[in-house]
């Protein structure tokens, strides 16, 4: 997002993937008479040989006959392709509508089981079924909570507050076992943002005090990474680096247990927004931009995955595709394109029509977002979508 609105998005709350389809994917046409026998060596109902003694058709029987690959929200598009909840429209699947009624939801994580969800507004974590239901709230009293990771059934959190003081003041990264959530601090800071993990340590940021920092998930060993680099907002981290936003205008990695500061690639502007990473790449939003870049070459020439004329934020990828939220007051939108191959016309819109659409992750099937909406309206959701 751009500087100004992420200036404006800080002093309002603390006043304190047209792509193709995805890559390798054919739609699949079903021949009406599969799998009934006949000249064309298919096998008959019973498995034996056709009458005109040709050889069976030993391959996998049709798993989709005569569903309506248009409508059908189990086959949407192609055979075995299911909406997980969602409506199937013209071959695409449709958001479901998780969670309403939330109080500016900021961030998000992900398990086999549950989704867990920050409130900034309301300093509350809640906890739900990945269908939604039965939503409950399973820590409070967190000013500002932004960031939140679950590892086993060990929940962290980062809050965007004044450092810990013990007593009104809790900025800095906490955690809690599960189901009984008690908050314990792991390392103060002043307003901690966006903590990630890798192995036992963690790392965040401390953006009011514009320093990068490095903990051990028993609280020991803190190392501040960066203490020059304005306002750090976006980390991940791949284990030998760690990559972070920030209002400069450069986007930066340090490598793990410190070391020299490293300027990523040649796109320049402010880079307020999120960054991930998988295997081979980094990626990171910048207002108008979606940016990719090999980690091998970290001078080199980024990948655009959107360039121009919307505002991206929320960010998340999978093997093959990037996804991003585009930040809007008034139909704002999630999108993607594939990883690899062109990206024109701003990507491909999944979902639109949302107030502040802001962090994403997925899962093996499914993409989560959440709608921040307005301070003060508690109009923020969760919403999820098929893979495409």
């Amino acid at each position: 997002m751009s500087v100004q609105r992420a200036l404006a998005f800080v002093a309002s709350v603390t006043a304190l993937a047209g792509c193709t389809a995805v890559l390798g994917v054919r739609d699949i046409y079903l021949d009406p008479s599969a799998g009934e026998g006949g000249v064309d060596g298919g096998v008959t109902p019973d498995g034996s040989a056709p009458p005109d003694g040709s050889a069976p058709d030993t391959g996998p029987a049709p798993t989709c006959a005569g569903a309506d690959l248009q409508t059908d929200a189990k086959h949407c598009g192609r055979c075995n392709h299911d909406c997980l909840g969602g409506k199937c429209e013209a071959g695409s699947c449709k958001a479901v509508l998780l969670v309403p009624g939330l109080d500016q939801p900021v961030a998000l994580a992900v398990d086999a089981q549950s989704i867990y969800v920050t409130q900034y507004g309301s300093g509350t974590i809640i906890q739900t079924a990945k269908d939604g239901s039965s939503p409950k709230p399973i820590i409070t009293g967190q000013p500002n909570v932004q960031g939140v990771v679950i590892d086993g059934q060990t929940l962290y959190w980062s809050n965007r507050d004044f450092p810990a003081d013990g007593n009104t003041r809790k900025g800095g990264v906490y955690k809690c076992t599960l189901p009984t959530c008690t908050a314990q601090l792991v390392s103060a800071a002043n307003f901690a943002v966006n903590v990630t993990k890798f192995g036992d340590q963690l790392f965040f940021g401390g953006n009011n005090e514009s320093k990068l920092y490095q903990v051990k998930i028993d609280g020991t060993g803190r190392i501040e990474l960066d203490a020059t680099i304005n306002k750090p907002f976006g980390v991940a981290t791949d284990g030998a680096h760690v990559y972070f936003t920030s209002q400069a205008s450069t986007f930066y990695r340090v490598p793990v247990g410190g070391g020299a500061l490293q300027a990523m690639g040649s796109a320049a502007g402010p880079t307020v927004g999120l960054t991930v990473v998988d295997a081979t790449r980094v990626y990171w939003t910048t207002g108008d931009k979606v940016l990719g870049l090999d980690k091998a070459t970290p001078q080199g020439v980024p990948t655009q995955y959107l360039s121009g004329g919307q505002d991206a934020a929320g960010l998340a990828v999978d093997d093959a595709n990037v996804y991003w939220t585009n930040y809007l007051d008034a139909d704002g939108d999630l999108r993607f394109c594939p990883k690899v191959g062109a990206c024109t016309g701003g990507g491909t819109a999944l979902a639109g029509g949302m107030i502040r659409p802001f962090t994403i992750t997925t899962d093996a099937t499914a993409v989560y977002w959440v709608e921040e909406g307005l301070p003060g309206a508690g109009n923020g959701r969760l919403w999820k979508i098929a893979k495409p």
